[in-house]
């Protein structure tokens, strides 16, 4: 029956929670309404407001109700009025104007202690310019990121064309000898040995009477051609070419070899020379004279590494390692080309590996070349003539691996020094890793040296330390630039993750050597895969770096996290409300995004249609100038999706990934398809737009490509060393994840949207137009397009406020979760913590919670395995219930066709439509299910003020006091908007403990037997004749049913009853004429 006349008023979901946007209204109405409580909750404790305390103006006023409630809650929002107001007085600055800056800006956020660690490059660096240029030294810098990486991705591309080309026509990859075969052909060693020929024939090695005179080394594989065979020849061949065609694109250019040959003659002037500038400076003068070029790649002895680490970790050795990448920034960027002439040769290792395809005889002669070589040297340092007969007597590699048992420590000491200077250095030539770095390498040269890249960076670290003396925040950037975004942008890493990627070089080279040593470990993993492990951990390099480790585990964490996910690919497209449409007007944005759709048939139909044409191609064509922008579509997909020339190669050659490796890509790229077309959308959408923009401003269309460029690094968050904040520069990509996001949208709102457009001038008065020296429109714009974004999701019943803060990734970490209170936790610290959580309480509840994220769009399968339809059998339900995820129950609908909703934990959480619940699982919030979670944690929260309000109320009515009862319940109803939670069975338990003494409460808990009797008689003799009195029973009867006791118990006329057959409820309005009636004498009593 009804509750009451007001009718049936029970909790209604709310529409969504009150975010930081919502307060200032909400403080404005609790303010004029009286309510200075309601004010400091609206203000600092939101959740906290009852659903009739939300609005309440505008409930008064009759406006919370009919179709245009929700505009008249956004129109009466203080904060969109003021914000508004803002951005009319700071309008969008013109395309020519939208990123100038002004002189109190420069550097905005290297100004702020607090802000220098959370902003990128963008914001340390902010406006400034070197002397005598016109563009932003970000700019520049990010053309050295670009220039890299464009060349690194042309010739890596080519290098593994020649290699498709080659598992096309063998079916496998080149193995590890065959790759040595390549790379000794490439080496030129099927020739005559370059710079072992000597004279005549003969080679002359010291002089007077200890002059020996030795063969010419001659050829040392003459018969490697022959054993080569057809395919692999062909990709030598197909190597050759790119190498050549790498040599012409760097030092063809006529101002690249006289900037190079400039360096080199500034070195030579400080004394800094050696063999390796003589080399440069002879092939720059004559390409020809160095013919069958190969990478030079030292191969690093133990020796070598021990020296780094102490280097490394010396106490100045930050300042060193800056340093020294500072002077390589001024010089030629390579060290992959050195004299060979007595100084350089093939690894030893390598010419073993590759058996009877290296001549005996010239491999005899090659050692005892290197041998008198290293006894001419000992006779010159005054070794002993006893040392040096045994020297003589040692075959030369028993030499080398024993001579510190075979000496005297003093002697062992000379040989070692001797061994140093003059034992020729080996190169590798295993070709994958030689040429992956060597491609890595050259393209730095090309950007720092060859394009001059390096020094405009070195011209800007000069200028930032002279006005350091002065100046701290240019100490700062000089310190920053030097330390770490130099090394960085070289391609070196900085001196933290130099020294990591080292250790952990050490650490894999002991783990192959366990590996090769273990018997039973080969047997576990086979011969084939035992191989490759162990050929890949002792190089470090390729799928076994550290940081491609680190990079592909990322971007594994990509996969599960947004593979699949359409709520993370529409939450994406928010980036055009969040910061495009602040900066260049959301009508222009709207605009751009129209065209970039009128754009879309044409990159389907390259892509799909009859040309097939790549997506990078396919988006060249189809919008041009944004193919000649340079940008990358989707750049977080290619982070998740990228495959470097090394890695694919060692991972391709693993035993039953071979055939597998292009099956995995495509299912891959599949299913970050979705997420991917988002990202292409926002970015080509934001291009777009900064094109009409720069159209409307008469802008060339090469300086409206550049502002269009800007505008998408600017706001739509891209990689790079300029655009990562510089907290994470130098950190894991492990740790990057689902933390860039955040402090990119932080430095937007505290630096980019108060700077954008802060240097503009009026063309009509020619006066800045931004009298503060800041434009805080763009912030405001951003607020009030938050503010009008949020109420119009929820007059959709969609709740936008988590993706405006968050981005498309999963943000904050709830209460008593993994590594709680910390709000953002990346993927992989969520396994390592919920593992360890596990080990310290024995309850993996959290580990099988974090499981979704080791499967690829694990997180979205494993959401929506239980909440769809027609999953086969109870599949959906069980993995529900194993990794503690929300399931439904179709199987039993209610009548009205809602379905039952229930936890991991199998807690019944409300019935839902059906839609509502694909839409949960989709990963889209808002809906009647986030709404009634938005009610329960209000309803929490406010947990001491609905109990105390249940107890008054009850108290009131077992005194009699109706209208005391009745105040209790309008004022609840009145704040909450439902009435009070009372039940019958609440008023009959009140009603029996105040019938009930706290002696017969604690009798009737007592198990019978013994113990209790003795309890009843010790009362007994304790109240003695009182005890009637006290108890209203007799005590003697307290162990007796409580029928017995409640027939026994002391009439006592006006004491409170129970009447549990009452036909009202105790949640009606109390009757006045009812009260004090005795039982049965009105059956309509109330329950007092």
């Amino acid at each position: 029956m009804p509750l009451s006349d007001m009718g049936a008023l029970v909790p209604q979901p709310l529409a969504r929670g009150i975010g930081i946007t919502d307060r200032p209204g909400q403080v404005v109405q609790q303010a004029f309404s009286g309510d200075l409580p309601a004010v400091w909750r609206a203000a600092f404790q939101p959740k906290e407001l009852t659903p009739l305390e939300r609005d309440r103006l505008l409930r008064k006023w009759g406006l919370d109700q009919g179709p245009y409630a929700q505009v008249f809650k956004t129109l009466t929002n203080p904060l969109l009025i003021a914000m508004l107001a803002l951005s009319h007085k700071f309008p969008i600055p013109a395309g020519n104007n939208i990123f100038k800056m002004s002189k109190a800006v420069e550097g905005f956020a290297a100004k702020f202690p607090v802000l220098r660690k959370l902003a990128s490059m963008q914001g340390l660096f902010l406006g400034m310019k070197r002397r005598g240029s016109k563009v932003d030294f970000v700019d520049e810098f990010g053309a050295i990121i670009k220039d890299t990486a464009d060349f690194r991705s042309k010739y890596g591309g080519l290098y593994a064309e020649n290699l498709s080309v080659f598992e096309g026509q063998t079916g496998r990859l080149p193995s590890l000898k065959e790759q040595r075969l390549v790379g000794a052909w490439l080496d030129g060693l099927h020739k005559p040995l370059r710079g072992y020929q000597g004279k005549n024939g003969k080679i002359r090695i010291g002089s007077g009477e200890t002059t020996a005179s030795l063969e010419a080394i001659g050829t040392l594989m003459p018969n490697l051609e022959a054993n080569m065979g057809g395919p692999l020849l062909r990709l030598a061949r197909g190597f050759r070419q790119t190498l050549d065609d790498q040599w012409r694109e760097v030092f063809s250019d006529v101002k690249g070899r006289k900037r190079i040959l400039e360096a080199i003659r500034r070195q030579k002037s400080s004394g800094l020379s050696d063999g390796t500038l003589d080399t440069m400076s002879d092939f720059l003068r004559d390409p020809k004279k160095v013919s069958d070029y190969f990478p030079r790649r030292i191969v690093q002895s133990e020796e070598d590494f021990r020296k780094l680490i102490a280097v490394l970790t010396e106490s100045a050795s930050t300042k060193k390692f800056a340093k020294s990448a500072t002077r390589r920034a001024q010089q030629w960027a390579s060290p992959e080309v050195y004299k060979r002439k007595f100084q350089m040769l093939p690894a030893f290792e390598d010419l073993d590996q590759m058996g009877d395809v290296v001549d005996a005889g010239a491999r005899a002669r090659l050692d005892a070349l290197s041998k008198a070589r290293l006894i001419h040297a000992a006779r010159i340092e005054g070794v002993r003539g006893s040392t040096l007969r045994m020297m003589d007597k040692t075959p030369l590699r028993e030499l080398e691996a024993k001579y510190p048992a075979m000496f005297q420590p003093a002697e062992a000491q000379k040989i070692a020094s001797i061994l140093a200077d003059v034992r020729p250095r080996e190169y590798s030539l295993k070709l994958m890793p030689v040429i992956s770095q060597y491609n890595h390498t050259l393209a730095g040269t090309n950007a720092w040296t060859v394009k001059g890249g390096g020094e405009k960076v070195v011209q800007m670290l000069d200028e930032l330390k002279f006005k350091s003396k002065a100046n701290s925040v240019a100490r700062y950037q000089a310190h920053i630039l030097e330390d770490t975004y130099i090394p960085v942008a070289m391609g070196r890493g900085t001196f933290r993750s130099t020294l990591r990627a080292n250790l952990w070089s050490q650490s894999t080279q002991m783990l192959a050597l366990k590996l090769e040593n273990s018997s039973g470990l080969q047997k576990v993993l086979g011969e084939s895969l035992t191989k490759s492990l162990t050929e890949g951990m002792k190089s470090s390099r390729g799928a076994f770096s550290l940081a491609n480790l680190e990079r592909k585990t990322a971007g594994y964490f990509y996969l599960s996290t947004l593979g699949l996910n359409p709520g993370s690919a529409l939450k994406n497209m928010l980036q055009l409300v969040l910061t495009t449409g602040p900066v260049i007007g959301y009508r222009t944005a709207a605009a751009g995004a129209g065209e970039a759709m009128r754009k879309a048939h044409k990159y389907y139909a390259l892509r799909y249609g009859s040309s097939k044409l790549n997506h990078q191609a396919a988006i060249r064509k189809a919008y041009p100038e944004f193919g000649k922008s340079g940008l990358s579509g989707s750049p977080l997909t290619e982070e998740a999706l990228e495959n470097t020339l090394i890695n694919a190669y060692e991972i391709g050659k693993l035993p039953g990934v071979k055939g597998a490796k292009a099956t995995i890509e495509r299912v891959s790229r599949s299913m970050m398809a979705v997420f991917s077309t988002s990202e292409h959308a926002v970015r080509l959408a934001t291009f777009e737009a900064g094109m009409i923009h720069a159209r409307r401003a008469k802008m060339p269309i090469d300086a409206a490509i550049e502002l269009s460029r800007k505008l998408v690094e600017r706001t739509q968050f891209l990689t790079g060393p300029q655009n990562t904040p510089f907290f994470l520069l130098d950190k894991s990509p492990l740790v990057r994840q689902l933390t860039q996001f955040p402090l990119r949208m932080l430095e937007f709102v505290t630096t980019t949207a108060m700077t954008l457009g802060s240097g503009a001038i009026d063309p009509r008065t020619g006066k800045a137009m931004n009298w503060l020296g800041l434009n805080p429109g763009t912030f405001a714009r951003m607020i009030a397009g938050s503010v009008i974004a949020m109420e119009l999701g929820e007059a959709m019943n969609w709740n936008v406020g988590d993706a405006l803060i968050g981005g498309a990734l999963p943000t904050f970490q709830p209460a008593g979760k993994v590594l709680a209170p910390i709000p953002i936790v990346p993927p992989f610290f969520q396994i390592l913590g919920a593992t360890a959580m596990g080990l310290g309480s024995g309850d993996f509840s959290e580990l099988a919670r974090s499981t979704p994220l080791l499967i690829p769009g694990g997180t979205q399968l494993f959401r929506m395995m239980g909440l769809v339809p027609n999953v086969p059998g109870d599949a959906g339900r069980v993995v529900s219930k194993a990794f503690d995820r929300t399931y439904a129950d179709y199987s039993q609908p209610a009548p009205d066709g809602r379905i039952a909703l229930f936890s991991g934990k199998g807690t019944l959480k409300g019935y839902y439509r059906p839609w509502e619940i694909i839409r949960y699982g989709m990963g889209i919030k808002g809906g009647d299910i986030e709404s009634e979670s938005l009610l329960l944690q209000m309803m929490v929260k406010q947990r001491d003020q609905i109990r105390e309000a249940r107890r008054s109320y009850m108290d009131a009515r077992f005194r009699n006091n109706a209208s005391e009862a009745n105040q209790i319940t309008e004022n609840f109803i009145e704040r909450f908007g439902f009435n009070l939670p009372v039940t019958e069975k609440d008023m009959k338990a009140m009603q029996l403990r105040r019938q009930m003494t706290r002696l017969e409460q604690v009798v009737r808990t007592m198990p019978p037997g013994p113990a209790r009797e003795q309890v009843i008689q010790i009362i007994a003799q304790t109240l003695g004749t009182q005890g009637q009195q006290i108890l209203g029973v007799d005590p003697a009867l307290l162990g007796e049913p409580s029928a017995v006791r409640q027939a026994a118990r002391t009439a006592n006329v006006g004491r409170p009853g129970f009447n549990a057959k009452t036909g009202l409820s105790p949640l009606d309005f109390v009757n006045p004429t009812t009260i004090g009636r005795q039982r049965g004498v009105n059956q309509q009593q109330p329950p007092f």
